[in-house]
């Protein structure tokens, strides 16, 4: 590490400390902070070296990406999901297919990346739960059904994005040569189904030896060292079958989420980790090693504004679905609103395709900035129905189905 790293990785890692209090005074996501900072001291502002390739910052960074996977896996609760059944998971999959096939159809008629059209329609937890937990909504049927949808709207865009990966190893090698890509692919999915069925089985016949890896104080915190053991042995899986080794990681999470039911002080102590240090310095190299030049990013005021659109448009399938089964047309507008703002995942959508060569610097430039942009103007927006509404039940007591928990990111 030289100098300039060093003098780097004393503001990245003083920032990661300081602008959640910041965030919180803007009152908009710390990520948007986080970003903006990195942008402020990388290759667009002060020029401070570390996010680059094999630097300081983007080593931690690249750690806290695969934490972020890994966290957002175990949040996402398997087993109820699973208990619905077809019946009950026909809603919430036809909402995230038809938000996908709406955003590839506009991003296509627009000419634009299918990586584009992945950020576009992409589906996350984060910035939903947080707003739905700030106006004390979380616990209600309502706001269940919210959560639901965007939590399998997560899955199928993280199985989209395992598609793109292993499509991109194949490109040009035609039918015949998708065969050991895809062979190669299915390893970390037999890996996934393998581990599934052992550690159930494990947990049915031997309980007590697990406790430990549960337990809220554990001297030599087991549980700790078998989820990062765990989620590095995804990761190495899926270099092997030639997908995204981060991806990896959020299968990890997934295994754990299905594996240990009560597994929330673990769960406790990874998001601790994870995003009181690590993710922040992601967010923050995001934006180190972006160049936004301020002329540039006017000439891709046209762009920005047409992927916001298309963000919002492609949520419309869902919001009349969900106006189709019961929830007031405001309430369903609020929740088409707050599922046009996948703050984290269209970041890491974007990132993973710079990282592929689908996108240029410009492109990811402008695809960070409408998520900014989305994570504040499409919650305030979705706030100001859902306050004007407050007939919305309020369950006291805890719903019937589990919530998707997720950090105020």
């Amino acid at each position: 590490m030289n100098a300039d790293e060093g003098v780097a990785l004393i503001a990245v890692t003083g920032a990661a400390v300081l602008l959640p209090g910041v965030a919180r005074r803007l009152v908009v996501p710390v990520a948007v902070v986080e970003i903006l900072f990195g942008v402020a001291i990388g290759r667009s502002g002060l020029g401070l070296a570390g996010a680059e390739e094999g630097g300081v910052v983007r080593s931690l960074g690249d750690l806290g990406f695969a934490l972020f996977m890994f966290v957002a896996g175990m949040e996402i609760e398997v087993t109820p999901l699973l208990k619905r059944g077809p019946r009950g998971l026909a809603l919430p999959i036809t909402c995230a297919v038809f938000t996908l096939v709406t955003a590839f159809a506009l991003t296509s008629a627009f000419g634009w990346s299918p990586w584009l059209g992945l950020a576009v329609g992409s589906t996350s937890v984060p910035l939903m739960s947080a707003v739905l937990r700030e106006l004390g909504l979380a616990r209600s049927p309502v706001a269940q059904r919210m959560l639901m949808v965007a939590g399998i709207g997560e899955l199928v865009t993280i199985a989209v994005l395992a598609a793109f990966e292993v499509a991109g190893h194949a490109a040009g090698e035609g039918i015949a040569g998708m065969a050991v890509p895809t062979l190669r692919a299915l390893v970390p999915v037999a890996a996934t189904v393998a581990g599934a069925v052992v550690l159930r089985t494990l947990l049915w016949w031997y309980p007590k030896p697990f406790t430990r890896f549960v337990a809220v104080e554990d001297p030599q915190e087991l549980g700790m060292r078998a989820g990062l053991a765990l989620m590095a042995l995804f990761i190495g899986l899926a270099a092997v079958g030639g997908i995204e080794p981060l991806l990896g990681a959020f299968v990890a999470g997934l295994l754990v989420s299905y594996a240990l039911a009560d597994r929330h002080a673990l769960e406790h102590k990874l998001a601790s980790m994870a995003y009181g240090f690590f993710v922040p310095i992601f967010f923050i190299a995001v934006g180190m090693r972006v160049s936004i030049v301020p002329h540039e990013l006017l000439q891709e005021l046209p762009f920005i504004l047409l992927m916001l659109a298309a963000m919002a448009i492609s949520r419309a399938p869902a919001g009349m679905l969900l106006g189709a089964t019961g929830l007031r047309a405001r309430d369903a507008t609020a929740a088409a609103l707050l599922l046009s703002a996948p703050l984290t995942l269209l970041i890491a959508v974007a990132d993973l395709g710079a990282r592929a060569g689908a996108l240029s610097e410009s492109t990811e430039a402008a695809a960070l900035t409408v998520a900014i942009l989305a994570s504040v103007l499409f919650p305030a927006l979705a706030r100001r129905l859902l306050r004007s509404g407050r007939a919305l039940p309020t369950a006291e007591q805890p719903a019937t189905d589990n919530p998707i928990p997720a950090p105020s990111r």
